[in-house]
């Protein structure tokens, strides 16, 4: 159960009230309000000590560690996908001093001024996202973007290519590679899956990979010391075991989805055995230093 946090609750119970026009709040839009109301008093000192973390939508709230009165539905962890409600009743404001509500309720009236209302979700993206702890978020943002842009073609020609080479280039070229140790065995694959994709016209499976890699790196984002605040100590256990064990799923799956891009975009041609195995691999998980260091020398020529 979350502690008693008054302040909290009056600016969820806020957050919602102002958003609110009947049906309940879209959940991305009810995150990045309220996560970009706490940096920007947390900028003058004031702490509403909302817990959140970095994850696979930018800056998110943790739904479990709310005040109970603010309902998810459907309650889960994709919280992009919900709507949000505040159920029972409103938060006894004089409960706290008067310029501390008022200090919450002038920086909500800047965002919906700022944002418009309805509120303009692709700018307060934005906005949020230059809070990002990382710049490899921002420009991985980037890429996933020209992936939307360009998710309806199924082969592009070389002018396409060379837009895309140089997004997926830029934020390869960012990963954090100290701050993710754990997981540089799997980036490192999956700039050759990407490569080789955009090399032999595979656009179908930029997506998938993209999808699949954003997803695991995430999952170590918002356990890493700059990925979350006031996250209790037992989420983050949970988050940490959840994390671990991704690690060791996600490499069978993969190894099934480069075999099926590998003999759908050769169409038959001969591959070099080496190259297959710098592409397929045997899997992405945290055993695959060995098998990395093999094929390096020709991924990289």
């Amino acid at each position: 159960m979350p502690e008693d946090n008054p302040l909290l609750r009056i600016a969820c119970h806020r957050t919602l009230n102002i958003l609110d026009k009947g049906e309940g709040v879209r959940g991305a839009i009810f995150n990045k309000v309220l996560t970009l109301l706490s940096k920007r008093l947390l900028d003058t000192k004031f702490d509403i000590d909302l817990p959140h973390c970095w994850y696979l939508f930018g800056d998110e709230v943790v739904p479990r560690e709310l005040p109970p009165q603010v309902h998810f539905n459907p309650s889960n962890e994709q919280v992009h996908k919900t709507i949000v409600t505040w159920e029972g009743n409103p938060p006894d404001e004089t409960s706290v001093p008067e310029w501390k509500s008022k200090k919450i309720g002038d920086g909500l009236a800047l965002i919906i001024t700022e944002f418009g209302d309805p509120i303009s979700l692709p700018d307060i993206i934005d906005e949020v996202y230059e809070g990002a702890p990382f710049d490899f978020q921002k420009d991985f943002l980037s890429w996933r973007r020209r992936l939307d842009d360009l998710k309806s073609v199924m082969r592009f020609p070389k002018p396409v290519e060379n837009i895309l080479t140089p997004t997926f280039e830029t934020a390869v070229s960012r990963f954090p590679k100290n701050d993710f140790s754990q997981i540089g065995n799997l980036e490192r694959r999956y700039i050759r899956l990407i490569r080789f994709a955009l090399d032999n016209q595979g656009v179908q499976y930029l997506r998938p990979f993209s999808n699949e890699f954003w997803q695991a790196f995430c999952y170590f984002l918002r356990i890493h010391p700059s990925g979350f605040r006031k996250v209790s100590q037992t989420r983050l256990n949970h988050w940490t075991r959840i994390a671990n064990d991704h690690l060791v799923s996600v490499g069978p799956r993969i190894t099934s989805m480069a075999e099926e891009m590998v003999e759908d975009l050769t169409a038959g041609r001969m591959i070099d055995p080496l190259e297959h195995a710098s592409i397929v691999g045997s899997h992405w998980g945290k055993d695959t230093a060995r098998a990395s260091i093999e094929v390096d020398a020709f991924a990289y020529r």
